[in-house]
């Protein structure tokens, strides 16, 4: 999986974008579940630290179902300089050379994922008219290709976006909630799983922290209605 990310960051480098986002998100609940990004780990930082995602169209658009195509941020900071977050959310974009924004995103009931290509220069001046149905078509692949291979064995690293920690659960997380959540306690769990109660406990515990649940229940409860386990 990791080859593949860099591979396919690369390819979008050398076609004019400067960062590749992909997250996941979950229209019922409004939430964004996880992202990956390319971004500049301080751009990362400031846009949690200031709570961008609430202002940010692609985050909003994509919680409702709505996510928009293209951003032009710099014409739109022009034609109207708005103020507050909206005003800051633009200005720091722009100082990083997030400029602009092509995204792509597809739906499957609640559940939605997509991918965003960051550039410092308009792509329709890299490559004339047709360029947004071109940079469409390429993140339409980009992300079928990096969401299908979004179930990695370790952790996704790297990068904080769209207010929302990179925590993936592990193989072994989801299964330990699968089976809580389908009502077998821990016992017959570590039976079905072939391994010890410990190791149940200790994998419930990793995800409940990475879900930051209250408790077993509201792990569970987080995980399905995220998507990451189905009942």
């Amino acid at each position: 999986m990791e080859e593949r990310w860099w591979a396919i960051t690369r390819i979008a480098n050398s076609i004019g974008a400067e960062a590749v986002n992909i997250g996941g998100f979950n229209t019922a609940t409004r939430e964004v579940c996880w992202v990956r990004s390319t971004k500049d780990p301080m751009w990362l930082e400031e846009y949690d630290q200031a709570g961008f995602a609430s202002v940010d169209p692609l985050v909003r658009g994509a919680v409702t179902g709505d996510a928009p195509r293209f951003v032009d941020i710099v014409n739109e900071a022009k034609r109207d300089p708005g103020s507050g977050k909206l005003r800051d959310w633009r200005a720091t974009a722009m100082s990083y050379g997030y400029n602009y924004l092509i995204a792509e995103a597809s739906y499957e009931g609640a559940f939605g994922s997509g991918v965003a290509l960051s550039c410092r220069s308009n792509p329709n001046d890299l490559f004339g008219p047709g360029t947004l149905r071109a940079f469409s078509a390429i993140s339409a692949m980009i992300a079928t290709s990096l969401i299908d291979a979004m179930e990695p064995e370790g952790d996704i690293h790297d990068g904080w976006a769209y207010g929302a920690p990179l925590r993936k659960l592990l193989a072994g997380e989801r299964d330990v909630i699968a089976l809580m959540a389908n009502g077998l306690p821990e016992y017959m769990i570590a039976d079905v799983l072939k391994i010890t109660e410990f190791e149940v406990w200790r994998r419930l515990r990793s995800a409940s922290l990475k879900l930051k649940a209250k408790n077993k229940a509201h792990a569970v409860a987080l995980a399905v209605t995220r998507g990451f386990v189905q009942i």
